[in-house]
């Protein structure tokens, strides 16, 4: 799971295991430099609806988000405060690689994604992460904190985990398994 645990979700526990960051994509030939937090929220509820607005170049906004149920989404909104009924993107896709890759093909594109799934479209240079309040997004800024957008990344048990279960939580959270969570682009342990 990729956000914390509601009130309303009992009878489990949350296991920390790593870190990711919420990263503000936009198409490669956006020259938006650095956005904040509260332009991030001006432009997902439409207060902004041109890059000019938040020092862009004249090109009206496409937003695009993912579908609710997401926790990229439902830690996003978290994030920045926001009800879903005030985010209604212009395209709708499922999963962070997914969101990058409609970005990819819109000019006025801005998505948020997980770090984790959507470094190959970053790193392959089909879209840009944006600065956040002046901290480009990096498994290092995750790593220290400086990062603004971060989500952890958790394992939900029963509150009573069977043996088994204990035993792979164990290693989820051990030295072992640190290398897997790297390679899958998560900072390991569960808070800065």
């Amino acid at each position: 799971l990729g956000r914390d645990l509601r009130p309303d979700e009992t009878g489990v526990t949350a296991h920390p295991i790593a870190r990711d960051g919420i990263v503000l994509l936009v198409h490669k030939s956006n020259t938006i430099a650095n956005l904040t937090e509260a332009q991030v929220a001006g432009l997902f509820t439409r207060l902004y609806v041109n890059w000019r607005e938040v020092g862009g170049s004249d090109r009206p906004v496409t937003l695009i988000g993912l579908s609710e149920g997401r926790s990229t989404r439902e830690a996003f909104l978290d994030l920045l405060t926001l009800r879903g009924v005030q985010v209604r993107p212009d395209v709708t896709v499922g999963s962070s690689d997914q969101a990058a890759a409609a970005t990819a093909t819109r000019p006025g594109g801005i998505a948020y994604a997980s770090l984790a799934g959507s470094r190959q479209a970053v790193q392959s240079g089909a879209v840009r992460a944006v600065p956040l309040d002046g901290v480009s997004p990096s498994t290092e800024t995750i790593s220290t904190g400086r990062y603004p957008f971060i989500r952890p990344v958790i394992l939900v048990s029963r509150s009573e985990p069977s043996e088994a279960v204990q035993r792979f939580l164990d290693f989820a959270r051990s030295e072992e398994a640190h290398p897997i969570l790297v390679e899958l682009g998560f900072v390991p342990g569960g808070g800065p």
